[in-house]
């Protein structure tokens, strides 16, 4: 991932703090992996951590190689995906696979991967990402999400059935310039 406006960190911290309130034994802390692509933004971000008081809290990996993806995500208590714009999300996936509960933006993207399988909130609104983290931490909701993400996982193609259904969809057009 990447550290961007349009992923909403913000938005997440501010929710993540909220929900502090509500949980405040709560040992759950926030990691925030992704690359740095603006200084002055990655700065704000820190900046609202020390302002809210959470810096033994939160945790800014910084880039995370692929390969250890997985591993980052194995330990998580779920996934927190705030952002307001993806064409897919990747990570939504990998979650679903690994067994982990999803709190993401209902955007449409969003939406489109995870189906039922998520507790959605609106990101602009750190409220209402709060309220969603809070139900999270019923564990009989974790594993209701992580059933409804296997669920949901098995109705996406594999990679093999996709270079299949891509082959025949080229082939197709080829025959029709002929």
């Amino acid at each position: 991932g990447a550290i961007r406006r349009y992923k909403n960190l913000a938005e997440c911290i501010e929710g993540y703090a909220l929900s502090l309130r509500v949980m405040p034994d709560c040992a759950w802390q926030l990691v925030i992996a992704g690359h740095v692509h603006h200084q002055r933004y990655a700065a704000s971000l820190q900046a609202l951590v020390k302002r809210l008081h959470l810096s033994q809290h939160v945790i800014f990996t910084g880039a995370v190689p692929h390969p250890q993806v997985p591993a980052l995500l194995r330990v998580a208590v779920a996934l927190v995906h705030p952002s307001t714009c993806e064409s897919f999300g990747m990570p939504l996936l990998e979650s679903m696979a690994l067994g982990v509960p999803i709190v993401c933006s209902y955007i449409p993207a969003s939406l489109e991967v995870v189906g039922d399988a998520a507790l959605t909130f609106d990101p602009n609104d750190p409220a209402d990402i709060a309220a969603q983290l809070v139900r999270l931490s019923d564990p009989a909701v974790r594993r209701a999400l992580i059933a409804r993400g296997h669920a949901r996982l098995a109705t996406f193609s594999t990679w093999a059935e996709v270079a299949a259904q891509t082959r025949t969809v080229l082939l197709q057009v080829v025959d029709s310039v002929r």
